[in-house]
């Protein structure tokens, strides 16, 4: 989420901010993103770092390899 749409690459890395207001902003764009996968046929992998349990179910049913944020390390 942010409060304006934008996003930028690193590497392999892509992050998004979906902008607007209301709640499951990015939940909705990231889910969307995965069945887009799907539905094209994409074989890329797609991890995604989550507390919520509710969107981390959602996820994984859609192919992500959904981690606990802790396993985000800064280098």
């Amino acid at each position: 989420d942010g409060a304006r749409a934008d996003g930028h690459v690193e590497g392999r890395l892509r992050v998004s901010f979906t902008g607007g207001t209301g709640p499951h902003r990015a939940d909705r764009m990231v889910c969307d993103y995965l069945r887009m996968r799907r539905l094209s046929g994409a074989a890329h992998d797609v991890m995604v770092f989550t507390e919520d349990e509710d969107f981390r179910r959602e996820a994984e049913v859609l192919g992500a390899d959904v981690r606990p944020v802790g396993e985000l390390k800064q280098s």
